[in-house]
């Protein structure tokens, strides 16, 4: 169990609302192509200097983008609460 697991079953127990979601937002990112074949990384950072990796094969990569491009303008997405950090 992570620190962040465990905060956001705290929040989740609080307000007994098993959508909420503990989120971070981003204040910056980014993709560097990995020293292994066929791979990105991808980093998000926050504004604070939280900072998380990624490694993603070139087709996670292009399904992520698509995915990101659909939702964009896209109504009909799961719906959860979250309680920005």
């Amino acid at each position: 169990m992570t620190l962040p697991d465990m905060a956001q079953r705290a929040l989740r127990r609080q307000d007994n609302d098993e959508s909420l979601r503990l989120v971070f937002p981003v204040g910056h990112w980014r993709l560097e192509q990995a020293t292994s074949p066929g791979h990105l990384m991808l980093t998000l950072l926050t504004t604070d200097g939280f900072s998380v990796c990624f490694a993603l094969r070139h087709d996670e990569a292009d399904e992520l983008g698509a995915a990101l491009d659909d939702a964009a303008g896209r109504q009909g997405l799961p719906v959860a609460t979250f309680a920005c950090h």
